[in-house]
């Protein structure tokens, strides 16, 4: 059984990045799809990538993965939720998913990425406490934090520039 699921999964992913690097292939597909006529300029700029661009998307695309399940990690080990690396990856990997399934403001997104994990981890670990503050924590890192720092330089901008301003009439 679990040769044969190594053996199907090989093949997605096989199948999948041979995909991801031949765009033109989905360009094709979509063309002959009836009603697509509208959206065919959007698929076709993606014709355009060359596969050097793309391996680079793809890197980053996975770094970036990898750092938030490392953060997931050290959070969840912070906050007393133990489940182990493993369970961390899949459990925020499928969380990923259904985030990106369910439309949500950027607002709502803290609640419904805490009930998603919740849901999930909670499988493994009765610490819904836990699972909440990591949850939070995640937030905080990755987009109040960012947002403060860039909204503080941008004022510093501001002023340095209405100090040249003013320095340059005198």
């Amino acid at each position: 059984m679990d040769e044969c699921n190594f053996i199907w999964c090989s093949s997605y992913n096989y199948f999948l990045t041979l995909f991801y690097f031949r765009l033109s292939w989905l360009v094709k597909l979509v063309e002959r799809l009836p009603g697509s006529q509208r959206f065919v300029y959007l698929v076709k700029a993606l014709e355009g990538f060359n596969a050097t661009l793309l391996l680079k998307l793809l890197s980053l695309s996975l770094l970036r993965f990898a750092v938030f399940i490392v953060q997931y990690y050290m959070l969840f080990q912070l906050f007393g939720v133990d489940v182990l690396w493993w369970q961390t990856f899949w459990t925020v990997s499928v969380s990923f998913l259904v985030m990106a399934v369910i439309p949500t403001i950027a607002i709502a997104e803290l609640a419904q990425r805490g009930k998603i994990l919740i849901a999930i981890v909670s499988l493994y670990t009765a610490n819904e406490l836990g699972i909440t503050l990591a949850t939070a924590g995640i937030w905080f890192i990755n987009l109040i934090i960012p947002a403060v720092v860039g909204s503080l330089l941008i004022l510093r901008i501001k002023k340095i520039m209405k100090g040249n301003k003013d320095y340059a009439k005198h």
